[in-house]
């Protein structure tokens, strides 16, 4: 038996490449999303590891800047995500869901709202004149 494909291994099937998300190529959002929740952890967990123990000032500072931070990565994907097509934020609407049923409205194949599936949608967001 030999080992397995280095490829194979390392791969996560975590996205649906069936989904308009993917194939509107807006998956990165999210994935920004995940990174800038993490380092926003990371930015308030600093004060405690800081030996001395660091000014309540400063800890407040910590904190704010890693609240910021969580709030900004998480606004990018919830007022980024949207349907080329109709506009529709995805995200919002899918946060809006029953619980068990946001998921599925996210990696849908389609949009919920308008029902376009091609990536390549015309803006028809503009309201002239």
């Amino acid at each position: 038996m030999g080992a397995r494909p280095f490829n194979f291994t390392v791969r996560w099937h975590v996205v649906n490449r069936n989904s308009v998300l993917y194939r509107t190529h807006q998956t990165w959002k999210l994935n920004a999303m995940y990174v800038g929740l993490l380092f926003s952890a990371v930015i308030q967990l600093i004060p405690g590891w800081m030996r001395p123990t660091p000014s309540p000032g400063t800890a407040a500072l910590f904190a704010g800047v890693g609240a910021l931070g969580a709030f900004i990565s998480l606004a990018i994907p919830f007022f980024g995500i949207r349907c080329p097509a109709c506009g529709s934020h995805w995200l919002w609407r899918a946060a809006h869901q029953p619980y068990r049923q946001w998921r599925a409205s996210l990696w849908s194949p389609k949009c919920p709202e308008c029902g376009s599936g091609d990536p390549r949608a015309p803006n028809n967001r503009w309201r002239g004149p």
